[in-house]
């Protein structure tokens, strides 16, 4: 007798309307789990591949079905014509995705407590220059971390239930990818993945929750981050106000302690 083959398994957590509401319909959660995933691998493993071909950044554009990244990869590469660096990189794609001013870039880095005028400035200190691929002339082609980057990206919108690539998709590959210029000053700044993902995401439900009202994404945007410093500040604020309690009462027993001038 052969062995039977024991496939691995992955835990999917849902919501608990979703979860009942698959439950109700008899959808088979496996299979579709399983059609889903292939969908997404496939769809970031072309992107990965487009990314890291030997091709000039312009004629990669075209390769990859994006508008976001056909857009943010033509300035990126101007940018670093102008700056004579022999890759287009990480920085560069940052750099554009700043320069635009979306306010969901913004967004995300408000919430998770980066500040995107000191990121640009750090971005102008380092070396735009990052390795490329072996084997490759130098020139105008990504560099080996903007290409992660772009497939992270991809990865990220998949993720995201949606198929478009925002640039906070962008954004997310660019903290995701770990050996690039964006990665590594946005790291410094205090960027994390995960509070950046989470920030996503709620956005994205915000997002989907006004659209029938026809909210403007703009609106969206400016109403999340409202509520989200909101959420903060009714957790930080208590914090606050007991550290200003406990300093002044140690302000207060030094007073006490100190030796009385006499007179």
């Amino acid at each position: 007798m052969g062995r039977e083959r024991v496939m691995p398994k992955i835990n999917v957590y849902l919501p608990k309307e979703l979860a009942q509401a698959v439950k109700e319909a008899g959808i088979p959660v496996s299979a579709v789990c399983q059609r889903a995933l292939r969908q997404a691998v496939e769809r970031a493993t072309a992107a990965h591949e487009a990314a890291s071909a030997h091709l000039a950044a312009t004629e990669l554009s075209t390769h990859l079905d994006s508008d976001l990244l056909v857009s943010a990869i033509g300035a990126a590469t101007a940018l670093a014509r102008s700056g004579r660096a022999r890759t287009v990189g990480t920085g560069h794609l940052l750099s554009v995705l700043l320069a635009d001013g979306d306010s969901r870039v913004t967004a995300v880095l408000d919430a998770i407590g980066v500040y995107p005028d000191e990121v640009v400035r750090e971005v102008a200190r380092q070396s735009a220059d990052e390795p490329g691929l072996p084997g490759v002339e130098p020139g105008e082609r990504l560099s080996v971390p903007a290409s992660e980057a772009v497939a992270f990206a991809v990865a990220e919108a998949q993720a995201s239930d949606g198929d478009d690539i925002g640039p906070e998709h962008l954004l997310l590959g660019l903290i995701a990818e770990q050996d690039g210029v964006a990665s590594k000053v946005l790291r410094a700044q205090g960027a994390k993945l995960s509070a950046a993902r989470q920030v996503v995401t709620g956005l994205a439900r915000a997002t989907d929750a006004r659209r029938p009202s026809g909210g403007s994404l703009d609106a969206v945007v400016n109403e999340f981050a409202e509520a989200l410093v909101a959420a903060v500040n009714e957790k930080v604020e208590p914090l606050i106000d007991r550290v200003d309690r406990l300093e002044w009462r140690m302000a207060a027993n030094f007073l006490d302690a100190s030796p009385r001038p006499r007179r």
